[in-house]
């Protein structure tokens, strides 16, 4: 499970244990099977300069389907979505855009499933699980908060400038590496530079499409196991 923590200019990822966290009523601060994941600080700017206000408006976390999506075991099926992975989709509303940010799912668990349960309460540091795992984009246009089914298993979609075409990002690791051997490319690292403290650099490896459509129209997207669904919200 995981939760928001933190102030406006530093926000943490709590992923904390139901299972053996107790039915009490708690902060989010104050549960004790939990580690914490930190984003890398945003930047303070002085009074009265044009960013005096940059810090964190609004931050959501989003990941597709539920676990009642997953098929039973035993099930003879064709294919299905991995159960032991999800792409975790981070949004970060700052005054100077939206920071996008695609976790996979393997990024913290296998820190956690690393860490022994007599350390509860650790504390990871950006550097330690964010840039060599995720990715992270800065971009004028939000995702949208009605027509919220932007992730599916390892897959995520992210609105263009214009809202009428879209990029679709894969980070299901077998279709990568197979993409990339085939087509003998490397891919690029990610630099945002504002509004952190210093840039933050990520290499998660993906692969990216990108899809069109009318442009007469202001769409949402969403995602299911095998299809695009684009909305015109005019």
């Amino acid at each position: 499970m995981l939760g928001v923590s933190g102030d406006d200019l530093q926000p943490k990822l709590v992923v904390l244990d139901f299972l053996l966290e107790s039915p009490d009523l708690h902060s989010i601060e104050t549960v004790a099977h939990a580690n914490t994941f930190a984003f890398e600080p945003i930047q303070s700017w002085p009074l009265g300069s044009h960013w005096s206000e940059n810090g964190i408006v609004d931050m959501d976390i989003r990941a597709e389907p539920g676990p009642a999506t997953f098929s039973p075991p035993g099930l003879k099926i064709p294919f299905g979505l991995d159960t032991r992975e999800r792409l975790i989709a981070v949004t970060q509303h700052v005054r100077s855009g939206v920071l996008h940010y695609f976790i996979p799912s393997r990024a913290i668990t296998t820190l956690i499933g690393a860490t022994k349960t007599s350390q509860w309460g650790r504390l990871f540091a950006w550097d330690e699980w964010g840039p060599q795992r995720t990715r992270c984009f800065l971009s004028p246009q939000p995702v949208s908060n009605v027509w919220v089914c932007t992730t599916y298993g390892m897959r995520g979609v992210l609105p263009k400038i214009d809202h009428s075409s879209w990029w679709l990002f894969e980070f299901n690791q077998g279709v990568v590496h197979q993409s990339l051997r085939e087509r003998q490319v490397k891919v690029k690292e990610t630099r945002v530079s504002k509004p952190f403290r210093k840039d933050v650099v990520t290499r998660g490896q993906f692969q990216i499409s990108t899809f069109r459509g009318d442009e007469h129209a202001r769409c949402e997207v969403m995602l299911s196991e095998d299809n695009l669904v684009f909305v015109d919200v005019r």
